[in-house]
């Protein structure tokens, strides 16, 4: 079955609007399909508009969001999936990610400081010009893909590949971390809200250590994380040494069957990297994933009646 349940829009640092992201998810044939830009919910609260009115996607449509954590010295994504928007709209973490915005403008303010003292004449008003796109200055995420592409456009770098080598990956002069939860809290918020927690591309970041990644594993065991993306094309954003790639999977794969956890697939596509419509999830994932979203669903509904009830 084909599944894509990770994908960026222009609501983030995505080069597609929604509409579009829609149109090709169904001439793909995507059984089940969800956008989940950075820090916000904007994106796939769209999606859902544009399908009540039109249904320009007619299979299983969710809704989630990416946000970056991190666990000790590890940094890692994560997925917060849901069956419906409405779960987003009326719990506390669609307040969250608004705060998470304003944060991303003040580290985008900083980067620009920075480029400017090392030489790089960019400003945040070209900054919010390369991330507007068809999107409105309320509705902006801005991003380091966003600054990427302006340095190639500029003539800094030649590509947005080489903008984050140079420039603006962690450690180097403009790769600024941003303020966000802890691994803890976002699962707590997810939850709550009658969703789940999904860990992204998990083999990104590890620098090709297999024990790193094996120590990592062993730190999230306590962790009530509900599903992995396993299958992710890693030579489009994420470049692996194809052993550790390997035996990463393995690794995976036993942890996935030790705490019943959910596989995903995700092509986290941007526009300009990733994939879409391009992954196929087997039958039996899919369907746990469906089942999994919709239980979280309706025990969320039924703690919300619950909560009215004590109220009256």
């Amino acid at each position: 079955m084909k599944v894509d349940i990770h994908c960026h829009s222009i609501h983030s640092d995505g080069t597609w609007s929604v509409e579009k992201l829609l149109t090709k998810a169904e001439e793909k044939g995507i059984e089940v399909f969800c956008i989940t830009d950075h820090d916000n919910f904007e994106g796939t609260i769209e999606a859902w508009k544009l399908n009540a009115m039109n249904e320009i996607y007619t299979k299983k449509l969710i809704a989630g969001i990416e946000v970056s954590t991190s666990l000790g010295t590890e940094k890692l994504h994560m997925l917060s999936l849901y069956d419906s928007v409405t779960q987003i709209q009326n719990s506390e973490i669609y307040d969250v990610t608004l705060e998470m915005i304003e944060n991303r403008e003040n580290r985008m303010e900083k980067i620009v400081e920075k480029a400017n003292e090392i030489g790089l004449a960019i400003s945040m008003e070209e900054i919010i010009g390369e991330a507007k796109k068809e999107s409105t200055k309320k509705d902006l995420v801005l991003s380091r893909p966003h600054v990427g592409r302006l340095l190639v456009k500029k003539g800094y770098v030649k590509t947005l590949e080489e903008a984050f080598d140079k420039y603006l990956r962690d450690g180097k002069p403009l790769g600024i971390p941003k303020i966000s939860k802890t691994l803890l809290e976002w699962i707590s918020l997810t939850h709550k809200s009658g969703g789940i927690i999904v860990w992204a591309h998990p083999l990104a970041y590890r620098n090709n250590s297999i024990q790193r990644f094996q120590r990592l594993i062993e730190s999230l065991k306590s962790f009530p994380l509900d599903g992995v993306e396993l299958v992710y094309d890693y030579t489009q954003k994420y470049v692996l040494d194809p052993q550790y790639e390997k035996e990463g999977n393995e690794i995976l794969k036993q942890y996935i069957t030790q705490h019943n956890l959910l596989k995903t697939a995700g092509g986290d596509f941007h526009g300009d990297v990733g994939v879409i419509g391009e992954l196929e999830l087997d039958n039996v994932s899919s369907e746990a994933l469906l089942r999994k979203l919709k239980v979280q669903k309706e025990q969320w509904y039924s703690n919300i009646e619950n909560l009215n009830k004590k109220e009256l």
